[in-house]
C-alpha cells in the first residue's frame, strides 16, 4: 500500500493545483483533496451563508481548474446534477453531507447514498449525476476543486 503524506494548508493545495505538468484527473484531485488538511480557520474569509440556499464562494481560479466553498445552512441541498466536462472533487470541512447518488438526471430514486464525515472525500466525473444535501440543523461547508472550471475565470 502507497503511504500518503500529509501536507496543512491552502496554499500549499493551490501550488500543488498549479504545477503545469500535473494533470488533473479524478484519482490526482481525490489524492491532493485527501493529502492536504485543511482548517477551517484558514478558509473563513470565504465563509458566507444564506438564509435561502447554500452559497458557492470563489477561493481561486485559473484556465485549469477552481477552487470553491459551499456553506450549507440548515436542510439546505443542491438539486440533481452533473459537472459537464468538469472533474469535481469535494472534501468536507465541518459538518456532514449526504451525497446520493442517480444513474441520470431524470431517475426519481439514487442508487445509493452515505454521509461524509469532516475530511471525507468525494469525486466525480463530468457526467456522473449527484445532489449534496445538508440534513441537519447544523452548518456543512465544504471544499470543491473543479478541473476544467464550471465557469471561466478571467
Amino acid at each position: 500500500m502507497k503511504s500518503v503524506k500529509f501536507h496543512r494548508g491552502l496554499a500549499p493545495l493551490i501550488e500543488a493545483l498549479c504545477a503545469p505538468s500535473l494533470i488533473l484527473n479524478t484519482d490526482r484531485i481525490e489524492t491532493l483533496l485527501r493529502s492536504f488538511e485543511i482548517d477551517l480557520t484558514e478558509i473563513q474569509p470565504f465563509v458566507r451563508f444564506s438564509a435561502d440556499q447554500y452559497t458557492r464562494n470563489l477561493v481561486y481560479g485559473n484556465d485549469r481548474f477552481q477552487i470553491l466553498v459551499l456553506c450549507w445552512g440548515p436542510f439546505h441541498g443542491s438539486p440533481v446534477h452533473a459537472h459537464g466536462s468538469s472533474v469535481c472533487g469535494v472534501k468536507v470541512i465541518a459538518g456532514a453531507a449526504t451525497e446520493s447518488c442517480y444513474h441520470t438526471l431524470n431517475d426519481p430514486h439514487p442508487y445509493t447514498t452515505r454521509i461524509l464525515a469532516p475530511n471525507d472525500v468525494t469525486v466525480g466525473e463530468g457526467p456522473d449525476v449527484h445532489k449534496v444535501t445538508n440534513n441537519s440543523m447544523a452548518s456543512l461547508i465544504t471544499l470543491h476543486i473543479y478541473s476544467p472550471p464550471l465557469v471561466m475565470i478571467t
